[in-house]
């Protein structure tokens, strides 16, 4: 049971569809093997855990549930080269999320530049070009 559900939700997440294939997977077991105790306490177990997180899911929707994938998504800012925490990190939420023209004007709309620098200087470091740019600045002149 456990290779079964790894297999259906670490590829498509957590989605309508997915769900509705656990459930008959879950059918299929039940009608084919016996069921011990531990793959019936794992079922219920598993079936809670789905419940709560399809009250979260909107009607289109899937919720990823795989470290893989968080592990992607740090991947990408990791692999920008640095070893110090720009303001890159700021853009990580959006990494796997497909934004909307509207959602972006309304997150714009919510946030002040001055919050956005104050920020940065609180919690960043300068990056390795901004270093290189200020040094080529200073030679030039």
């Amino acid at each position: 049971m456990i290779q079964i559900f790894c297999s259906l939700f670490k590829s498509k997440g957590i989605q309508h569809n997915s769900l509705n294939q656990w459930k008959g997977k879950v059918e299929q077991y039940k009608e084919q093997e016996v069921c011990s105790e531990k793959a019936e306490q794992f079922i219920q177990k598993m079936n809670h855990y789905l419940a709560r997180q399809k009250a979260t899911l909107p009607q289109q929707t899937q919720i990823l549930c795989c470290s893989d994938i968080i592990e992607s998504t740090f991947g990408k800012y990791k692999n920008k080269g640095v070893k110090i925490i720009t303001d890159d990190v700021l853009k990580i939420a959006g990494y796997s999320e497909k934004s909307t023209l509207e959602q972006v004007s309304l997150a714009l709309q919510k946030v002040n530049m001055a919050a956005i620098s104050k920020w940065k200087q609180e919690n960043t470091s300068i990056s390795k070009l901004a270093l290189l740019k200020r040094a080529k600045k200073k030679v030039a002149a």
